[in-house]
C-alpha cells in the first residue's frame, strides 16, 4: 500500500483532496465556507456534485482495488418497479406503478468487501460520514446497518444498465472511479421535503407527471467500455437493516 494511504488514522484524509475539498475542519476557514457552498447546493437542487473528490493516485489505488475484485462479483438481472418492490396488482393496469425495468450490472456486496480495502476503510471514515451529516443539517447519520447493501462496488459492462428507481435510503453516495469512453445519459430528480407527501401516498398524477422524463432511462445501456461505481449507503437517525436489493445510482 502506498505510504500516503497510512499518513492519517481517517482513510479520508489520505485520499481526499483535501486542497480542493478541506473536509478536515468544517468549523472554521475554507473549510466552513466550503460547507456552506455544499449546503446551498443541497438547498437547492438536493445534491452536490464533486469533481476530482479524491486525489489521483488515490483514485488509480481505487480502481485496481475494485478491478480486482471483479472476480468475484455477480452479474445480477432483476425486474423491478420504481420503488425497488413487486407491482402492486390492485391499480390499474395503465398506471405507472405497474410499470417494471430490468436492471443488469455486475456487483458486489458489502460482505465481499475486505475490511483492509481502502474503499471499504473510506466508507467508515467518520469523517467522511459527519462531513455528509453536516451538508444535510442532520443531528445525527449513521451507516447502513444492512452487511449486504451498506457498501456496494457496481461494474456496468457493455450490455449493462442501471434502471430507474428511488433508493431505500434518505442518503447514497456515488463515487465514479472510472467513467465511460462515451457519456452516458443519467437523470437524476431530486425529493424535496414539499415532494415527500406525494410519494408515501403515491399520488398516480405526480407520478403521470415525472414517468414521461424517466422513461427512457430504462433504455438507456453502457458503451464497449466497462466503468465502476462504488455506492455508499447510509441511512440517517437510525439504524434499520434493510433487505438486500440493488441500490442507485
Amino acid at each position: 500500500m502506498d505510504n500516503s494511504f497510512t499518513t492519517h488514522g481517517d482513510m479520508a484524509l489520505n485520499l481526499v483532496d483535501l486542497e480542493k475539498y478541506p473536509i478536515e475542519n468544517l468549523e472554521f476557514g475554507d473549510g466552513a465556507k466550503f460547507l456552506k457552498d455544499c449546503q446551498q447546493k443541497m438547498d437547492e437542487n438536493g445534491w452536490c456534485n464533486f469533481d476530482g473528490f479524491i486525489k489521483p493516485n488515490a483514485l488509480n489505488a481505487l480502481e485496481d482495488e475494485a478491478t480486482a475484485l471483479q472476480s468475484i462479483a455477480e452479474t445480477l438481472t432483476i425486474k423491478r418497479n420504481i420503488y425497488q418492490g413487486k407491482v402492486d396488482t390492485s391499480v390499474p393496469k395503465d398506471d405507472p406503478r405497474r410499470r417494471e425495468y430490468i436492471h443488469v450490472a455486475s456487483q458486489l456486496a458489502d460482505d465481499q468487501i475486505s475490511e483492509s480495502t481502502l474503499i471499504k476503510q473510506l466508507y467508515k471514515s467518520e469523517k467522511l460520514t459527519d462531513f455528509i451529516r453536516r451538508v444535510q443539517r442532520k443531528s445525527a447519520l449513521y451507516r447502513c446497518a444492512d452487511e449486504f447493501q451498506a457498501l456496494n462496488i457496481v461494474a456496468l459492462h457493455p450490455g449493462s444498465w442501471h434502471a430507474w428507481h428511488y433508493d431505500t435510503t434518505e442518503c447514497t453516495v456515488t463515487l465514479l472511479l472510472k467513467a465511460a469512453k462515451k457519456v452516458v445519459s443519467s437523470l437524476f430528480y431530486p425529493i424535496h421535503e414539499q415532494m415527500k407527501l406525494k410519494i408515501v401516498k403515491l399520488s398516480t398524477n405526480y407520478l403521470q407527471e415525472i414517468c414521461p422524463k424517466l422513461k427512457h432511462l430504462a433504455e438507456v445501456q453502457a458503451p464497449s467500455h466497462c466503468f465502476v461505481v462504488v455506492i455508499l449507503s447510509m441511512e440517517l437517525l437510525k439504524l434499520k437493516v434493510q433487505i438486500p436489493v440493488l441500490p442507485r445510482s
